[in-house]
């Protein structure tokens, strides 16, 4: 890749990411039983892991990061994008507020993070792609309506309660949980061996894609709680 970018959705970031880093990653924890993917599903599994794995890295301090952020100045960063997505809206669509509205999509992971996912969930692929398309004067219905789905967002079910002391591994957790099940078809949480310890293989995992990412992995059992959490949560 030219200059060493490393793609994420909508944006590009600087630093080379380990090609260690991918769906090959998983081969040995697939379970014997585990059906063999089709091209389309291995290849989008593929750049979910590596678009995920890249968000955490620059949420840490990655060359053009800007590390990390107190819940109020996120809080306040999606405050104004659902304020001049608003004014996109209200005005019809002016180019005034479609420039503010490309404004207050910086691409950084750690203010709009949060942002990102949420909207991935209600089938927004990405928010900087939209910026990315409203600054090359290209704009969809597709894309309007996902100006009005920001418009209409509450904020606080966007940014959650910082209870973890490690918000990027609060938001990598659950975007990697639904890959690992897919691809293995085996259980993200914590099982005993055949020896009767305890062990957690998605956690080893997920400390193996980290490492690969250049960071120091997070203890395996604060992973194994994130993922238990997951399940309290359903």
């Amino acid at each position: 890749m030219a200059g060493g970018r490393v793609p994420v959705r909508g944006g590009m970031a600087w630093g080379r990411l380990s090609w260690d880093i991918g769906i090959k990653s998983l081969g040995q924890y697939r379970s014997d039983n585990a059906v063999d993917l089709n091209c389309r599903d291995a290849r989008n599994a593929h750049k979910q892991i590596r678009d995920a794995v890249n968000f955490y890295r620059l949420a840490h301090g990655g060359p053009k990061g800007t590390g990390p952020q107190t819940r109020t100045k996120i809080v306040e960063a999606v405050n104004r994008v659902k304020k001049n997505a608003a004014g996109v809206v209200k005005s019809g669509c002016k180019e005034i507020w479609l420039d503010r509205l490309a404004n207050a999509l910086p691409v950084d992971v750690n203010l709009l993070g949060d942002l990102h996912y949420a909207m991935r969930r209600r089938g927004i692929d990405s928010i900087w792609s939209l910026r990315s398309r409203i600054d090359a004067g290209n704009i969809s219905k597709a894309d309007l309506a996902a100006v009005k789905v920001l418009a209409e967002m509450e904020v606080d079910k966007v940014v959650p309660p910082r209870s973890h002391p490690d918000p990027p591994l609060t938001r990598l957790v659950p975007e990697l949980t639904p890959i690992w099940c897919f691809v293995t078809e085996t259980s993200p949480y914590p099982k005993n061996d055949r020896e009767g310890k305890k062990v957690c293989p998605f956690a080893d995992w997920i400390a193996e894609l980290i490492k690969a990412a250049g960071l120091y992995p997070p203890p395996q059992n604060t992973v194994a709680r994130l993922v238990r959490l997951q399940k309290s949560r359903k």
